[in-house]
Order: structure tokens, then sequence, then C-alpha cells
């Protein structure tokens, strides 16, 4: 699965930042891939730099969304952001950059990122909105032209010495784990092996990480948030880690119900997901982890 980010500016107007690509000559905010290892937070500005000269800092993670598309599908990170330096620079990837009135977006411009600058700009606070993007067909015929056309034309020119060397996104291996309460408070432990985990498992390419939570926990309940991001140092794996609430009582033998303050014997990882869970904070954390998790 491919990772991306995008970063939503909005100026004291109420204008929304926007770059035209080089690729589909459409307007979106600005983003791109992560690299292996790299955190969203870091991806997004990173990519805001590149594509249009602004310093911006990422301050909230307001959607998710699952794009389902061949020959890998994308999973996206939409922030809010602020400015905190630079200049208006094109690039290469993006000739065109500009602040458009967010009433007046210019088109052409993918129904996607019309959603995401949307969900941004109504995003007030509280849970991360996620969706999947299902793509009408102007969108397809879109990304049909553009890998079977724009993108053919892109490797024509480099084998002809005229372009950098392509150099392809990483994919990335995707887990998620749940911390699932009960109306008492209590969490969600299941027991596998010798040690206690939180419900979760991998992320599969063809479905969205929300319903890949809901599929590894054990009993009926309702996700109410994404509360943590991690990422292994130098490595293209993430964990994704969302609370729920449940009202169920019967559980499975491997599964037993323990006080958020008294967790079962279980790795340093795990006791991070359920401590930035369970934690003050009311913005998803991300951090970046020694070793895989």
């Amino acid at each position: 699965m491919l990772i991306a980010t995008n970063g939503i500016l909005i100026s004291q107007k109420g204008d929304v930042l926007l770059i035209q690509r080089n690729d589909t000559r459409t307007f979106a905010p600005p983003g791109g891939t992560l690299e292996a290892g790299e955190l969203p937070t870091d991806g997004v500005a990173r990519e805001v730099r590149e594509e249009t000269g602004l310093i911006v800092l990422p301050v909230r993670l307001v959607g998710l969304s699952f794009l389902p598309i061949k020959p890998q599908p994308y999973f996206a990170f939409s922030f809010r952001c602020l400015m905190r330096g630079g200049d208006i620079q094109p690039s290469p990837e993006s000739p065109h950059v500009g602040f458009y009135p967010y009433d007046k977006l210019p088109q052409p411009m993918a129904s996607m990122h019309r959603r995401r600058i949307e969900t941004a700009v109504t995003h007030t606070g509280g849970p991360v909105i996620w969706r999947t993007d299902n793509l009408g067909w102007p969108d397809r015929l879109g990304y049909f032209l553009l890998n079977n056309v724009v993108y053919r034309y892109y490797a024509w020119q480099r084998r002809r010495g005229k372009g950098p060397p392509y150099q392809p996104p990483p994919s990335w291996q995707i887990t998620v784990h749940t911390v699932v309460q009960n109306p008492a408070g209590e969490v969600l432990w299941l027991k596998t092996g010798d040690q206690w985990q939180l419900p979760g498992g991998l992320a599969d390419d063809q479905t969205p990480p929300w319903e890949t939570a809901v599929s590894h926990t054990p009993v009926s309940s309702q996700l109410t948030n994404l509360t943590g991001v991690y990422t292994a140092k130098n490595a293209a794996e993430m964990t994704l880690v969302f609370t729920a609430v449940t009202n169920q009582t019967t559980l499975p033998d491997s599964a037993r119900w323990f006080p958020p303050d008294q967790p079962p014997q279980t790795d340093a990882a795990q006791i991070q997901y359920l401590q930035d869970a369970l934690g003050p904070s009311e913005i998803t954390l991300f951090h970046s982890l020694p070793a895989a998790v």
C-alpha cells in the first residue's frame, strides 16, 4: 500500500493553498508519498516545502482517505497546517502555486481532492474523519490516462536521458491495533501465546485500515478515533491505533478485560499505544519507534 499526505493551508482571508500538478494539470492541495520510515507529519511538511516553497507546521490530522486503485491503493493523511515562513516558489512538480477562494476552487480538480479540502475546512476538532474515495468515471479516466500515457511518456524521456531516474515510492506494511473499552472503562486484551496484545493485525491492500481494525476485534464495537500513528525507523512499516467502545459482555477464551491502569504483561510498544490512546491529548499523536512495530 502506498501512503501519501496532503497539507491544507488556509490564509487569513480564507483562501486555500493549491498547486497545479505537472502530470495531470489538475489542481490539488500540496502533498505526496511518504519515504520509508518517515512520519506523516514530517512528510507533509517536506512535500509542502518542495512543491510550494512554504514552511508549514501540521497542527492537526483531520482526515484519512483510502483510494482503492490499481496497481497499488493509496492511503492518505490530510492535515490542517499553519504557515511558519518561506515564499511561494513553483517547482518542476508544481508549475503553478497560489491561494484560491474556498468557494471558487479552480478547475479541473479531482473529486477526492475537493472532499479532502472540504474536510479540512469544516473540521473544527474532535475525531479524525475517514472515508473510502470511490472514484467516478472522470477520475477513473484520468488515472487511466495518467498511468498509460503521461507516465509512459515520462519513462520514455528518462530513457533518452532527459530526466532524473525514477525512484518508485515504497510500499508500506500497515498494522492496526484497537483500544476497546467497555462501559466500566476496562480495556480488552487478547492472549497470543504467552503474551497479551491489544486486538489487531496486519492490514491488507484491498481493505481500509479502519475496517481491518474492526475485523480483528472479537467483540461488536464502534471505532471512535485514530489516536496514534507509529513508524519504524528506516523501514516502510506503520502502526495505526484506534479507540473503540463496546457494550458486549461475552468474550472468547483468549480475551479478558483489564483496568486501564493495570495492563497485563506485554511489550513496551503495546503500553505506549495504550497510554497514548487514553491520554489527555485530543489530537492524533505521531511517534517514530526505534524498531519494527
